[in-house]
């Protein structure tokens, strides 16, 4: 199971983009910028998803534009709930090429985002 490279993409209404990051649900100046890139992209026409790990003990709000995967919850300053996601599984990998993504960016150095580039 591959992505396949793509051409590129000018046009915001063809643009699919997948956001690779640890803890969406954590408000932080990364989430804050992800939202707000988010809401423009989709103004603009196109769309966005994000992957990101299950947060520990906080009721996921079945947002369609969030891919949740399994994780684990560190301790980590003051972030009572922050998780990192596990390794990409085939199922994982499935949901994203079922996305379509033509652009995909990774916002930490985790286990995720690295079996992603790698990928």
């Amino acid at each position: 199971m591959e992505l396949k490279k793509r051409e590129h993409v000018t046009d915001p209404k063809q643009l699919r983009v997948l956001i690779v990051t640890p803890s969406y649900h954590v408000i932080d100046g990364v989430t804050l910028t992800i939202r707000k890139i988010k809401k423009e992209l989709e103004a603009l026409g196109g769309t966005m998803m994000v992957a990101t790990a299950e947060a520990a003990r906080i009721p996921l709000n079945n947002d369609p534009g969030v891919m949740y995967f399994p994780s684990l919850t560190l301790p980590y300053d003051s972030f009572d709930n922050y998780s990192v996601p596990r390794f990409l599984t085939e199922s994982m990998k499935r949901e994203i090429l079922a996305f379509k993504p033509n652009v995909i960016h990774i916002t930490a150095p985790d286990i995720l985002c690295f079996s992603i580039a790698r990928w």
